[in-house]
C-alpha cells in the first residue's frame, strides 16, 4: 500500500484526468491511487476495480515502491535495436534536397537507395517521414 505525498497524489491526480495521458500510463496511475486511497483492498480488489490481474496490479505497485513515479513509465520494448540511425535518414534527405542523379531530373526511390546504400522501402518511408521538406512531385 503506497502513502502518497501531498504532491505526488496532485500530480497522479492530474495525470489521471488528463485526456492526453496515455491509457496505459492512466491505468498504472489508478492501480497507485486506488491502493492509497483504499489500504486495505487487496490485491484482488484493486485489480476487478481496474480490470487487470493481481500479477499486474502487484507488479506496478512494487515498481512505484521502488522507483516512485518514474517506475510508472512504459521499459523500452523488446526486439532488434536500430540498424538506420537519424543521421542516415538525414543524409537520404539532405542527398534528396542538394544533389541530382546523374542522367535525371529527380530521384527515384530505386536511383537513391542504390546511391545510399539503403533499401528502396526505406528511402521511401524517409521520403514520407520528412514530405514537409522535400519539393513536391506535382
Amino acid at each position: 500500500m503506497p502513502i502518497l505525498t501531498d504532491e505526488e497524489r496532485q500530480l497522479l491526480t492530474a495525470l489521471v484526468r488528463r485526456r492526453q495521458t496515455p491509457r496505459g500510463l492512466a491505468t498504472r496511475v489508478r492501480i497507485i491511487l486506488l491502493s492509497a486511497d483504499q489500504p486495505t483492498a487487496t490485491l484482488s480488489q484493486i485489480a476487478a476495480q481496474v480490470g487487470l490481474s493481481d500479477d499486474t496490479v502487484g507488479t506496478w505497485r512494487r515498481r512505484f515502491a521502488t522507483e516512485g513515479l518514474a517506475g510508472l513509465s512504459d521499459a523500452p520494448k523488446s526486439g532488434a535495436p536500430r540498424t538506420i540511425q537519424d543521421a542516415d535518414v538525414e543524409r537520404v534527405v539532405r542527398l534528396t534536397l542538394d544533389t541530382l542523379p546523374e542522367n535525371a531530373t529527380h530521384w527515384s526511390t530505386r536511383t537513391m537507395a542504390q546511391t545510399s546504400g539503403m533499401t528502396q522501402s526505406a528511402v521511401h518511408r524517409f521520403w514520407q517521414l520528412n514530405a514537409d521538406r522535400l519539393p513536391s512531385c506535382d
